[in-house]
């Protein structure tokens, strides 16, 4: 069959004009995985060893899995991965010591050295210490199961620009010092919380010889996007980011993801507190009605929703509050190229995470 990928936007399928999207799901299964697996080890290389230098948190843990069968364990142990990156204090920290993220010996030094950091200060400068400059933002994705980590869209990651459909772009700026932030950054994953069993023999009644299958199994404890965001509050953010980074948290969620942000702040409470700006995009199903009074009162505060709509205004920035009359900050972007809705909001939320960054600070003087 003959393929021309078209520099407008279509693809030339057998003499047949075909979007991006539909094409790809034309394609045999075999030929879709290789694309996906290409891609997500392009993905993987960048953030790990490449210009980003991520580190990965694997999950679960061991004493997680506590009260799995035992001999289910190997399947289940280490099989989720987060990607995440120290704040730009902390990596500075870091070179200077000649640490190693991975390593548990890593996190008491960091310890100690925070300790000695905060004995030689006075009083006074405890309360404006580096500690109270360190944020991370937290990414919750949109809810697909072929979406990898780093990724907003599969289409038009493959079709468009990889720039556009992955959030490279906005990794960049949150964790680039050049441009003045600096902050550590998460990559919730709900997407991948599957593992295949090892293969065992099977045979139907009427056959001569056996064949080998797989089971898909669903990991313990993540056995669905709420699931995995509690589970990854209880045993990384809160005891990591929180505790041990002294990080304010900054959430950012796509479409469906915005659901796990609410779920974590209706059924952790403590998170509140750390939390002093949330970004919402092109989040649509929800009511605040059906929240808690504290959620309700937090989304009111530190909340914003960004709608991308073709021609919605023509102010400078491309945002103005709409006007609904909902008590949530809501913006509508102009989008007049009709760009892919996070790649185009990327730049607003940065602007709008400074801007929280700066209420936080000035709260504490």
């Amino acid at each position: 069959a003959s393929t021309v990928i078209s520099s407008q936007g279509y693809v030339l399928y057998n003499g047949k004009r075909l979007t991006p999207h539909y094409f790809f799901n034309r394609l045999d299964a075999n030929r879709r995985r290789e694309i996906e697996l290409e891609v997500f080890a392009i993905l993987n290389h960048y953030l790990r060893k490449g210009h980003f230098d991520m580190s990965v948190w694997r999950y679960p843990t061991q004493d997680s899995l506590k009260g799995v069968t035992p001999i289910l364990i190997p399947h289940f142990k280490d099989q989720c991965k987060l990607f995440y990156k120290l704040p730009a204090k902390w990596l500075a920290l870091q070179r200077d010591h000649n640490l190693n993220t991975d390593e548990q010996e890593t996190q008491q030094l960091l310890d100690h050295l925070l300790q000695q950091q905060q004995q030689q200060q006075q009083k006074q400068q405890q309360q404006h210490s580096a500690r109270d400059d360190c944020y991370c933002v937290v990414v919750f994705p949109n809810h697909k199961r072929h979406l990898h980590p780093a990724m907003w869209s599969r289409s038009v990651s493959y079709f468009d620009n990889v720039g556009r459909g992955s959030m490279l772009p906005f990794i960049e700026n949150c964790t680039s010092t050049e441009k003045g932030n600096g902050w550590g950054i998460l990559l919730m994953n709900p997407n991948e919380r599957y593992c295949q069993s090892r293969p065992f023999p099977t045979k139907l009644k009427y056959q001569y010889e056996g064949v080998k299958d797989t089971e898909t199994l669903t990991v313990p404890h993540s056995e669905s996007s709420l699931a995995h965001t509690v589970q990854v509050w209880k045993n990384f953010i809160l005891p990591k980011v929180v505790n041990t980074w002294k990080c304010k948290l900054l959430f950012l969620s796509h479409c469906d993801g915005g659901h796990d942000i609410v779920h974590l702040l209706e059924t952790q409470p403590e998170c509140h507190e750390h939390v002093i700006g949330i970004a919402m995009l092109d989040f649509y199903n929800w009511s605040l009605s059906e929240f808690s009074k504290k959620t309700r009162q937090i989304i009111e505060q530190k909340a914003a929703v960004y709608m991308s709509l073709y021609g919605a205004n023509e102010s400078g920035y491309g945002l103005e509050p709409s006007a609904a009359k909902s008590p949530v900050t809501i913006f509508r972007t102009q989008n007049k190229d009709k760009r892919y809705s996070p790649c185009f909001n990327a730049e607003a939320v940065i602007r709008f995470f400074k801007s929280k960054i700066e209420l936080h600070k000035g709260a504490l003087e």
